[in-house]
């Protein structure tokens, strides 16, 4: 195969992508149909099912991107004198990439309250884990410098992070009733997150 027909097949399935995410999560994913996505991509209906078989899988590709997103975060060194900075880095590495995917960010939080399929219903299930697990592992090690409980693990980790769903969720509806007001910024929910929760 050329590199001219390989970068025409990539560019392609990413168009497909990029219209399933907007059209995914401002209609979700039961209203959208192979045709919109199409339509929105401005291709065949068949070139979808080419690329990705069905609608599902389209779907699974998308939380997947995310998913490997978010696993890739890295987390500082072990001989990072400041045990509390290792907190605010994963926290704010998660922000960063929550708000830079930010249409697959909402179909996430769409798809953590109603799944529409099974295999995203475990995919979301194995990210939440993963995330959630990660996030113990570094307040483990912090726990007597932050004066935290193990049991208040669950309690911060919803706090943090509902905190953030809900300024997504926030930022869509503002953009929907075209209000021009400021964005949240990420440094604006740090400074919430350490004056108030940490």
């Amino acid at each position: 195969m050329k590199d001219h027909e390989v970068n025409e097949r990539k560019d392609t399935k990413e168009t497909i992508l990029k219209s399933a995410v907007k059209l995914f999560s401002r209609n979700g994913y039961e209203q959208t149909s192979i045709r919109d996505i199409a339509n929105e991509a401005n291709i065949n209906c068949s070139m979808i099912n080419y690329h990705f078989e069905s609608k599902e899988n389209l779907l699974v590709t998308i939380l997947q991107d995310l998913y490997v997103s978010i696993a890739s975060i890295d987390e500082l060194s072990e001989n990072d004198t400041e045990e509390k900075s290792q907190l605010e880095h994963y926290i704010r590495s998660s922000v960063q990439e929550l708000f830079r995917l930010e249409g697959i960010s909402l179909l996430f939080i769409s798809e953590q309250v109603h799944a529409s399929t099974p295999k995203s219903r475990q995919l979301i299930t194995k990210m939440e884990q993963a995330h959630f697990y990660r996030f113990c592992k570094i307040m483990d090690k912090q726990r007597t410098q932050l004066k935290i409980k193990k049991s208040d693990h669950d309690f911060l980790y919803h706090s943090i992070f509902g905190l953030v769903k809900q300024m997504i969720i926030k930022g869509r509806r503002r953009e929907r009733l075209q209000k021009h007001t400021e964005k949240c910024t990420v440094d604006d929910i740090m400074d919430y997150i350490n004056s108030n929760i940490l």
